[in-house]
């Protein structure tokens, strides 16, 4: 008898254990399901009430429009850029007395329930139901079709193909001996980098150079000393493949790093 108990106990843990087991199961599966992608212009119209960061931009946004400032945003930030428009949109949405800006973008949240982005959804809303579905779209456009009747110069990955230095390495960063060049070093005793931006026109030729100066170091007069140097490897490199916007080649800004070692 007293066997007979301990089995039947055994067996009856066993099978609550089971079903706490089925039940959390159960509930992780229907937390996963409650809460599907969405898209923001969705999302603005049911905010979940724990989102402070959504609701306090869309506050914003909302006492905006209500003054009559309504804002054409595009986004920055995050692995958005978005800049290559922005002088041309400047200038086209004072057409329709509206404000350029940026919606920012960032991942850096203080609570699991907060969204970006609400900001530019509600000016998105304001913006279609004054001039239409396609207006922003077609916006953006134009000021892209600006930017190549103006020759405008566009940086290379904002291009819709980007631009390309043949022979060079895709992190474009070229090293030099500097053992006969008595070249100061930094505080830390390493070697000068030169930042420099290569312009490559609608030939694919390289059409000039400038050198970025740092504010890092005392060392911006070496680095002019080696600019002649380092334009003259870059010439090496003459062979260029033009970026492109809109399917037309563009003249585009390109990052290059010279290494002195």
């Amino acid at each position: 008898m007293k066997h007979a108990l301990i089995i039947f106990a055994l067996l009856l843990f066993s099978c609550k254990h089971t079903q706490e087991n089925k039940t959390t199961d159960k509930n992780e599966s229907e937390l996963v399901d409650a809460i599907p992608p969405e898209n923001i212009r969705s999302y603005i119209h049911h905010v979940d009430p724990r989102d402070s960061l959504c609701l306090r931009d869309m506050k914003f946004a909302k006492a905006q429009i209500d003054s009559g400032r309504i804002v054409f945003t595009l986004q920055r930030g995050h692995g958005k850029f978005n800049t290559r428009q922005s002088k041309r949109l400047k200038q086209l949405c004072k057409r329709y007395n509206l404000t350029f800006g940026y919606d920012e973008i960032t991942d850096g949240f203080e609570s699991k329930y907060e969204r970006t982005g609400c900001y530019g959804a509600v000016m998105d809303e304001a913006i279609e139901k004054k001039f239409g579905k396609d207006f922003k779209k077609n916006l953006i456009r134009e000021a892209d079709e600006l930017i190549i009747a103006n020759k405008d110069t566009v940086i290379d990955y904002e291009c819709d193909i980007e631009p390309e230095i043949y022979g060079l390495e895709s992190n474009r960063v070229i090293y030099l001996s500097a053992k006969e060049l008595n070249i100061k070093k930094n505080k830390h005793w390493k070697s000068i980098n030169l930042y420099l931006n290569v312009y490559i026109d609608k030939s694919g030729k390289q059409s000039g150079h400038q050198l970025i100066l740092e504010n890092t170091d005392n060392l911006n007069s070496e680095r002019e000393k080696l600019f002649e140097i380092a334009i003259a490897e870059l010439k090496k490199y003459q062979k260029c493949k033009p970026g492109e916007v809109l399917g037309k080649k563009v003249i585009t800004e390109n990052y290059v790093t010279v290494v002195f070692d």
